[in-house]
């Protein structure tokens, strides 16, 4: 039975199972970030910008599983916050933790665009929705990690924040009042 026929008026245990076959393949994949982080950058874009493309093509549910559940899925996760964590931690050596919870809130701000790709669907069917979200991910997501992401700080001859020129961390100094009582057994 086709799927675009019925609209996706399959079961909702059915169209759930995407969701999951979506996230099982995101866990599966998260073993991959001992890569580099730009190379996983660049696969998750070339891997979620045609696998949402393609999902413009869907007839069947086997064809969502695969498209949505995996391609999709695997290219979410190529591009989630761990990769942008490890490139983060490498231009920082102090305050490590303040400078990664703006981007882990920079995930949250997506659901904005939850809207706009409803606007998409009620105008143009899910179909090219589809296409316009895989098209923006080429076009804003692929030029902006080409151009002006640097992944360690020495690409540009700079030093990770904390981190002198000898190429040493900064050390604050610890003042003992009472060394005896800082002794260990």
């Amino acid at each position: 039975m086709s799927i675009r026929s019925q609209e996706f008026l399959v079961t909702n245990i059915r169209t759930n199972n995407t969701k999951t076959k979506n996230k099982i393949v995101q866990v599966l994949l998260s073993s991959l970030f001992s890569f580099p982080s730009a190379l996983l950058l660049e696969w998750g874009i070339l891997l979620l910008a045609p696998g949402l493309i393609l999902c413009a093509s869907i007839n069947t549910l086997l064809q969502l599983y695969a498209l949505y559940g995996i391609f999709v899925g695997a290219g979410a996760t190529c591009i989630a916050i761990l990769p942008y964590t490890a490139i983060l931690a490498h231009w920082f050596e102090r305050r490590k933790g303040i400078t990664s919870d703006p981007a882990v809130s920079g995930i949250g701000l997506l659901t904005f665009f939850v809207p706009l790709l409803q606007h998409f669907m009620s105008l143009w069917g899910w179909p090219l929705a589809f296409v316009a979200l895989g098209v923006l991910v080429l076009i804003i997501l692929l030029p902006l990690n080409a151009l002006l992401l640097r992944h360690k700080p020495e690409e540009l001859g700079l030093y990770p924040d904390g981190v002198g020129e000898g190429g040493s961390p900064k050390r604050k100094g610890v003042e003992v009042m009472d060394p005896v009582w800082s002794e260990t057994d």
